[in-house]
């Protein structure tokens, strides 16, 4: 699938509540279920909700198809620190990140601009591109 089509349906999902292990725009996604979803895959179950081992995460995500990248463009899927023993992932946009998130007063899919500094720190540089 193409990086244009996989962030098309990742913009379609934004407003989609948000909820822990979360599959589908019915249901609500996590940040997990919502790149799962936008590529049009199964995601893996029983992943940890919070770690901070990120050779793990690409581990998995390998095993699952993905291709690591070098650099980033629209579509990619980045993994990104977004607190202590806390990893997140989301979409590239572009010009910023499309990902699931509690959010104050309910959380939901949502895009955000990543301009400048970016308020993720890309986790040892872990993008990934396509599946096989």
């Amino acid at each position: 699938m193409s990086g244009d089509l996989v962030l098309a349906r990742a913009r379609a999902a934004i407003g989609t509540r948000f909820r822990p292990r979360g599959r589908t725009p019915e249901s609500g996604f996590d940040c997990v279920g919502l790149a799962g979803w936008a590529h049009r895959r199964a995601v893996p179950a029983g992943y940890a909700m919070r770690s901070a081992d990120a050779a793990r995460v690409a581990a998995v995500a390998e095993a699952a198809g993905l291709v690591p990248a070098e650099g980033r463009r629209a579509g990619d899927l980045v993994l990104l620190a977004s607190g202590a023993r806390q990893m997140h992932l989301g979409i590239d946009s572009g010009s910023g990140l499309v990902h699931a998130d509690a959010m104050p007063g309910g959380g939901a899919a949502r895009s955000a601009a990543l301009a400048g500094d970016r308020p993720l720190a890309t986790k040892g540089g872990l993008t990934w591109r396509r599946w096989c």
